[in-house]
């Protein structure tokens, strides 16, 4: 089952894009679910997925999701943005080119079917968890702020 966590702008469109396809007993979109419940999903889960269009605002953020997907030793399929391949690297499993139509599809159809490079993707992905905190990245941006503030 492929689940849907959140809401948005594009649940409407989600909605209708799976009853289109008759695809009701293979997504299930969720809604807002309450930050406590999600590790269950994503424990559960055999992949986690980071859809991010490309545009000048997802090439420059970084989901707090990836940092929870890859802590809990997840396989992620993200895109070939700069900020995500600071934190994985460039030749991570899970990354898609996000300029290519359908190669999301792609990474995830090899990671599905490849338990083998699943497993070793999950555990590259925990140990590169392994080098962060939160602390130590907060204290990047607040020292990145006081530069900025310095500056005017």
């Amino acid at each position: 089952k492929f689940f849907i966590i959140g809401d948005g702008p594009l649940r409407d469109s989600l909605i209708r894009a799976v009853r289109l396809a008759d695809a009701d007993e293979y997504v299930q979109l969720l809604g807002y679910v309450h930050p406590d419940e999600i590790p269950f999903f994503i424990h559960s889960s055999k992949l986690c997925l980071i859809p991010y269009l490309h545009t000048p605002l997802t090439r420059v953020s970084m989901p707090t999701k990836l940092f929870e997907y890859i802590s809990l030793g997840k396989a992620v399929v993200y895109p070939d943005f700069p900020s995500f391949m600071e934190v994985l690297g460039q030749t991570n499993p899970g990354m898609y080119a996000s300029t290519i139509s359908n190669d999301i599809i792609r990474v995830i159809e090899k990671l599905l079917k490849d338990q083998e490079l699943r497993t070793v993707t999950e555990n590259q992905n925990k140990s590169i968890a392994s080098q962060y905190d939160y602390n130590m990245e907060i204290d990047k941006i607040t020292h990145l702020y006081d530069e900025v503030c310095l500056r005017k």
